[in-house]
C-alpha cells in the first residue's frame, strides 16, 4: 500500500535536499581571505555583525568602520552584502 506524495510534500523535500547539498559545499573562512558577507546588525556603538556563511557570525569593529568613506559608511544597511577581510579566526567547540 503506497502513499502518494502531495505536491507540497514534493516541494518541501526538494527544498530540503537543496539545503542539504548546499551544506556540503561549506568552506570555512581563512585568515587573509576577502569574503562577501551579509550585514545582520549594526549596533549603537557602531560595530557591525556579519554573516560570512560560517558557523559563527563575524564582527567588524566600529574603529574599522570609521576608516571608511563617510558617504559609503552612511549607506551601510542590514541585509546588504559587503566585502570583509578575515583577520582573526575564533574556533570554539561545544563541551
Amino acid at each position: 500500500m503506497g502513499v502518494e506524495k502531495t505536491e507540497e510534500a514534493k516541494k518541501l523535500e526538494a527544498e530540503f535536499l537543496e539545503l542539504l547539498e548546499g551544506s556540503f559545499n561549506y568552506t570555512p573562512p581563512e585568515r587573509g581571505e576577502i569574503r562577501n558577507a551579509t550585514i545582520l546588525q549594526i549596533d549603537p556603538k557602531g560595530d557591525i555583525i556579519v554573516d560570512l556563511g560560517a558557523k559563527q557570525d563575524g564582527i567588524v569593529p566600529a574603529q574599522d568602520i570609521d576608516r571608511l568613506d563617510p558617504e559609503y559608511r552612511a549607506k551601510l544597511k542590514v541585509d546588504e552584502q559587503v566585502p570583509v577581510y578575515v583577520i582573526i579566526l575564533v574556533i570554539t567547540t561545544a563541551t
